[in-house]
C-alpha cells in the first residue's frame, strides 16, 4: 500500500514489501563495509548496516513503500551522549532521500547497553532538536518503550510538542516478560530478550489508547503493533487509537498470506458495524470513559 497520508487521521495495514533496517555504529561494526554513502563531510561515520541500507534503498524498483528503521544495536563499546545523537542524525540524513517516512527506534528491547538513553529527557530533547535542524523531508516517527505508564507517555509528548516533524509515536514491545504466559515461567524465566505476539498486545494496546487520548490529533498519529494476527486484532489496535497497523510475529506464523486476511475481516468487521470508512473508528474505543 502506497498512499500514506499524514496530514488527516487515515487508517491502514501497512503492507510494504520492503522494510529497512538502519543500525548505526553503537556497536562494532564485524563486517565488512559496503561502498561509503554520500553524506555531509561533518557527519559521523555511517555503519556498514546503513549502507547496506542505503545500497538496497538506491536499487529499489516498483513503488514499493519503504520504512527506514533506525535505531542503536546496543551492543559493543560505549559512545558519549553527542556521538548517539550524531549518529542517529547522520542516519536519519542519509536514509531520509529514499524512504517514505522515518522510525527511530529509540528503545529495543533486545538490547543491554543504550536501551534506557532516551528515557533521559534531556537526550530525548537535545536528539529531537539535532533532527530539527537536519530539515528532514519524510515523516517521522519516534518508537518508543511501553514501560513507566501515564507519565512517561506525556514526557514523549512533551518532548514532541513544537517540533512539527514529528509525525507520529510506535510504542515497542518491553524487555520485561509479560504476564499471563502460558508457557511455564521456568521455561521462560532465563531467556533474554521480548516476547512478541498476542502476549504483547494487552500493553501495547494501554499505551495506543493512553497516547491518542492526550496527543494532538491535529498532528500526530500512532501506529499499532504489537500481537496483530487477524482482522479482530487489527480492528482492536484502530479503535483505541492507531491509524496505522504493522505486524510481524504473525508473517513468521501464517505467511504472507495473513495480510490479506487481515484486510478482508477488517473489511467485514468495518460492514457489520456499518462503517463507511475505517477512519471513522479511530479512538472509537480509546476516548471511550
Amino acid at each position: 500500500m502506497k498512499t500514506l497520508n499524514f496530514q488527516k487521521t487515515l487508517a491502514v495495514l501497512v503492507t510494504t514489501s520492503l522494510v529497512l533496517l538502519a543500525t548505526n555504529t553503537f556497536a562494532q561494526d564485524s563486517q565488512t563495509a559496503a561502498p561509503p554513502a554520500t553524506v555531509s563531510a561533518s557527519a559521523p561515520q555511517l555503519s556498514s548496516g546503513v549502507t547496506e541500507v542505503l545500497r538496497l534503498a538506491q536499487a529499489k524498483v516498483g513503488n514499493d513503500t519503504i520504512i527506514a528503521y533506525i535505531k542503536n544495536s546496543g551492543i559493543g563499546y560505549s559512545l558519549n551522549a553527542d556521538q548517539i545523537i550524531g549518529e542517529y542524525v547522520a542516519a536519519a540524513e542519509a536514509m531520509a532521500p529514499h524512504a517514505d517516512y522515518l522510525m527511530l527506534n529509540l528503545s529495543c528491547p533486545n538490547t543491554v547497553d543504550g536501551r534506557d538513553f532516551f528515557a533521559d529527557a534531556g537526550h530525548l530533547d537535545a536528539c529531537l532538536a539535532a533532527l530539527g535542524e537536519a530539515k528532514l523531508r519524510p515523516p517521522v516517527f519516534l518508537k518508543v518503550s511501553p514501560l513507566g505508564g501515564v507519565e512517561a507517555i506525556e514526557r514523549m509528548l512533551a518532548a514532541a510538542d513544537g517540533r512539527d516533524f514529528v509525525s507520529g509515536f510506535m510504542f515497542n514491545l518491553s524487555p520485561v516478560k509479560p504476564e499471563r504466559m502460558r508457557t511455564p515461567e521456568h521455561v521462560w524465566r532465563e531467556m533474554p530478550g521480548a516476547v512478541s505476539g498476542p502476549p504483547a498486545a494487552a500493553l501495547a494496546d494501554f499505551c495506543i489508547r493512553e497516547a491518542f487520548r492526550r496527543m494532538d490529533r491535529k498532528r500526530h498519529v500512532v501506529i499499532g503493533a504489537g500481537g496483530v494476527s487477524t482482522a479482530a486484532d487489527a480492528y482492536a489496535k484502530i479503535r483505541f487509537g492507531a491509524s496505522l497497523v504493522q505486524l510481524l510475529t504473525a508473517l513468521i506464523y501464517q505467511g504472507p498470506g495473513v495480510v490479506r486476511r487481515i484486510t478482508s475481516g477488517l473489511a467485514q468487521l468495518l460492514a457489520r458495524d456499518g462503517v463507511k470508512h475505517v477512519a471513522d473508528v479511530v479512538g472509537v474505543d480509546g476516548l471511550a470513559p
